[in-house]
Order: structure tokens, then C-alpha cells, then sequence
């Protein structure tokens, strides 16, 4: 304690033991530097040794950390777009931005394994701001083309949510594409919104009034208190595709979705049906009261000009306009 104030550090351990880690100081380093970067702070400022990964395992994260400091200057990544539908209007009502990179020797890197590299890494901000930039860059052609009333989707990580500075970062970018803050939504994890959901509540508070769109993603995979939810200012709820996926066969997911889907229509959001592969997902759904989607039975993820010339195809967008379920569909599921 210093003039009052109370400093809590918290420490990160990492370790490693020669000759059964490594044969030199060379190998250990990577082993461990590997191992610390997987390490997370403990609850309560503990002190958590991580067991490394094996040398093998180690040297290719170590490779991975080494090549994303680079990524971005030496223009290996790029973002697609998949396509978000709202069958009650039938038209397309704008798409989900995501990251991808393209290793030069590797070839394509899953982001579920390069994403939490970044995160654990320390590069969030820098690699945020970059999607940040491309989408806003990708919707303002979409204007500049005539697809209008389109929104574009950012995913926001857990570290990006604790930046001070974000939303000033947030506004000079909008600005800097001269776009409408309506055209930008933001996504984060009902895990992530609930870390801190007094700085999310304020944040997002903020946010909302400027216009921007806020949106709780994988709602339903995390634990979170239905008494802090229903407080936060989002406008959309999207369900996970783990209820998503069978829905048509699967009793459970069908009792889990329907549950959502009225939690969004009494809470007054637009809720959308994430990872949706067949027209039986898209009409059980439908019965239920969900009629936006986003998944592979539409559009997989699209380069930036694909995606715009999806959005401007007459023939896809005519087979938006379906009929609704029909009615034997509804009475069977709410049986």
C-alpha cells in the first residue's frame, strides 16, 4: 500500500528443466517463452506455473508468434464477409466480418488457432484496429456501390472491450471512411461481455448513442445471470450454432432456441440463428420465430468482391423471398 492506494500485482511462471526440456539454452527459451504465453492470471493474483508444450509444439507457436508480428505489414491477412439474411423482409441485411490469414509457407491458418496467439501475445489492439479499418473500408464500397441499409459486423475481443481509448479509435475510424455509425456492429462473447459487465454496461451505453449496433455473440455457451443481461444495451442476440446444428432432430436444442428467441422478443432484440448448413435448420427455426440467419446454407464467408456481387445478384436475393413455414411444421414442434 502506497498513499492510500492498494497495488495488486499479478504474476505469470513459466518452467522449464534441463536436459529433459531442452539440450541448450536455445530450445528452452522457445519451450518456455511458448509456455508463458499460454499462461493466464490466476484469480486472486496466484501464481500459476504452466507446463510447457512439447519442443515440437513449442517451436511452431514460437514460429507462429514470430510470423503475426509480420502479418499485417507484409499484407498476408484478409478479411471475407458471410452474408447475414432476414427472411421475414427476404433481402440480405449486411454480413459478419472475419479475419483470415494466409501464411506465406504454411498456406491458410485456422483463426481458431492463430486468433488466441494474437490475444495471448499482446497484439489485440494492433490486429483489432486493422479488421476495424478493413470492414469499415469493405462497407463503404457497399454504399459507394448502392447496397444500402447494410450493416457490417466486427467481432470485439475481450482485451479490445478494456481499452480506454476504444471508442475514440472507434469514431476517428468511422470517420475516417466517412460512415454512418449505423453501419457498424459490434460483437462480443456473452463470456466476454460479463468479465466486466459494469465497464461493458458503460462502454456499450456509450457506444449505442452514437449509433452503433451492439450484438451478444455464441449467446448460450457461456453462464451468464439473466439479471445482468437484461440490463446490457445490445440489440441482437445470436444463438450459438451448437443449438443451431440438428435442431430439426434434437428436442433439447429445439427447447433451448425457443427459450432464446422469446428471451430476445421480450427484451425487444433481433436474434439470429448462427452456422445454419440446411433447409431443415432454416425452417425449424422459422417455426420457433427466428428469421435471421447467417451460415453455409446461404453463403459460406465471401471475399470483399464476391460478396458484393452476391449482395447485387437479383436471382439470389428472389430466393430470400420464400414462403413462410407452413403450418403442419408449427404445430408439430409446438406439440
Amino acid at each position: 500500500m502506497q498513499n492510500g492506494a492498494v497495488i495488486s500485482p499479478t504474476v505469470e511462471a513459466a518452467a522449464v528443466c534441463f536436459p529433459d526440456d531442452g539440450p541448450d539454452a536455445a530450445h528452452l527459451f522457445v519451450r518456455l517463452t511458448a509456455a508463458l504465453n499460454r499462461a493466464e492470471p490466476a484469480a486472486g493474483g496466484e501464481v500459476r506455473l504452466n507446463v510447457p508444450l512439447s519442443t515440437e509444439a513449442a517451436r511452431e507457436q514460437f514460429m507462429l508468434e514470430q510470423d503475426l508480428t509480420r502479418a499485417i505489414d507484409e499484407g498476408q491477412l484478409k478479411m471475407v464477409f458471410q452474408p447475414v439474411v432476414d427472411l421475414s423482409q427476404g433481402r440480405l441485411i449486411g454480413a459478419e466480418a472475419l479475419l483470415r490469414w494466409d501464411h506465406p509457407v504454411l498456406g491458410p491458418i485456422s483463426p481458431g488457432r492463430f486468433i488466441p496467439i494474437v490475444e495471448a501475445t499482446g497484439m489485440s489492439d494492433r490486429y483489432g484496429l486493422w479488421v476495424l479499418n478493413a470492414a469499415c473500408r469493405e462497407a463503404r464500397l457497399w454504399q459507394d456501390e448502392g447496397l444500402t441499409g447494410m450493416k457490417v459486423a466486427v467481432n470485439l475481443s475481450a482485451r479490445q472491450l478494456t481499452d480506454p481509448n476504444l471508442k475514440d479509435k472507434l469514431e476517428r475510424t468511422l470517420q475516417r471512411h466517412d460512415l454512418d455509425p449505423k453501419a457498424l456492429e459490434l460483437e462480443l462473447t456473452e463470456t466476454a461481455a460479463m468479465a466486466d459487465a459494469e465497464r461493458t454496461f458503460e462502454l456499450f451505453g456509450a457506444l449505442r448513442e452514437t449509433g452503433i449496433s451492439l450484438a451478444i455473440d455464441d449467446f448460450g455457451s457461456g453462464y451468464s445471470s439473466l439479471s445482468y443481461l437484461k440490463n446490457l444495451p445490445f440489440d441482437k442476440l445470436k444463438i450459438d450454432r451448437e443449438f443451431v446444428t440438428d435442431i430439426d432432430s434434437r428436442r433439447d436444442s429445439r427447447a433451448i432456441c425457443r427459450a432464446l428467441i422469446e428471451l430476445g422478443r421480450g427484451l425487444d432484440l433481433l436474434v439470429l440463428a448462427e452456422g445454419v448448413e440446411n433447409a431443415r435448420e432454416v425452417e425449424t427455426l422459422r417455426a420457433l420465430g427466428c428469421n435471421v440467419f447467417q451460415g453455409y446454407h446461404f453463403a459460406k464467408p465471401l471475399a470483399g468482391d464476391d460478396f458484393r456481387r452476391l449482395a447485387a445478384d437479383s436471382d439470389w436475393l428472389a430466393s430470400l423471398s420464400a414462403p413462410p413455414v407452413a403450418a403442419h411444421i408449427k404445430g408439430r414442434l409446438s406439440a
